[in-house]
């Protein structure tokens, strides 16, 4: 999923590490321990909770497994999809 989500930053953007790096940080990291009702667009929730509905010897997380599997794929195929449809139309420039 992050990877998905990464790739299409890429495609959007020339500072693809920096977003993704306080998307990470921020979002997942200060965000996600303070506000609990952020974990339904916590994409490192959604992996726990597909993680704890293979395994219940891993850590639960009150997001429905349902929605943790639907989000990611919905996230991972739109993301994919994004980055190719940008991708389509990329041009190579010389320097700027």
């Amino acid at each position: 999923m992050y990877s998905a989500l990464f790739l299409g930053l890429a495609a959007l953007t020339r500072h693809a590490v920096v977003v993704g790096l306080l998307y990470t940080l921020f979002w997942e990291g200060v965000l996600g321990s303070v506000l609990s009702g952020i974990r339904y667009l916590s994409v490192g929730a959604w992996g726990r909770e597909v993680a704890h509905a293979v395994s219940p010897l891993l850590g639960t997380v009150d997001v429905a497994t349902a929605y943790a599997v639907v989000a990611a794929v919905v996230v991972t195929l739109g993301s994919v999809w994004f980055t190719g449809d940008r991708l389509r139309s990329f041009t190579l420039r010389g320097d700027e």
